[in-house]
């Protein structure tokens, strides 16, 4: 039985091995058999296709007339880039009012993993102040959070309590980072 299945094999491969394809490029077809999708083989297309969705993932929030901020709707995360970098070189100037923003509801375009609805203003306000910053949340907010998610770097909420209880947060991280100066 082993010796016909491996004789079925060998005459199966020399015939597929000697079988010229011919393809040409004003057709469609391979040997009037098989239809060829020219985007789905056009490795640059779909390239480009996943360059654009990335595009569109990051969207400019504006948290005040002068700090913006790119986010990343699919890393749900800030961009390190120059908007980023400007927030960081003026933030000791305007970190009050970076932190006055915690209580802002405005909604923006930002998504995160951790809940269903976009972020509001506040939220990426403390998000901001805690990349630049560091902010032990325990020590800040005086609650542990230890669960998170699958692919998400927030914890379990984390934002639902920044949305019930914003300008206690607002004031807890003011009094926090005026401790450290």
């Amino acid at each position: 039985m082993k010796g016909l299945i491996f004789a079925c094999a060998l005459v199966l491969f020399s015939y597929c091995s000697s079988r010229e394809l011919k393809v040409s490029k004003d057709s469609d077809y391979i040997d009037g058999e098989i239809r060829l999708k020219e985007d789905s083989l056009n490795l640059n297309a779909m390239n480009q296709k996943g360059m654009e969705s990335g595009k569109d993932s990051i969207v400019l929030v504006q948290l005040v007339e002068d700090i913006s901020i790119n986010w990343n709707n699919q890393s749900y995360s800030i961009m390190e880039d120059e908007l980023f970098s400007s927030v960081v070189a003026v933030f000791s100037k305007k970190q009050k009012r970076i932190i006055a923003l915690i209580s802002d509801t405005t909604i923006s375009e930002a998504k995160a993993c951790s809940i269903d609805r976009n972020l509001l203003v506040g939220d990426l306000a403390f998000l901001l102040i805690n990349k630049i910053k560091k902010l032990p949340y325990f020590e800040v907010l005086g609650v542990q959070w230890d669960f998170l998610e699958d692919n998400c770097k927030y914890p379990f909420g984390l934002f639902d309590y920044i949305n019930n209880y914003r300008n206690e947060v607002e004031k807890k991280v003011e009094f926090y980072l005026i401790s450290k100066e």
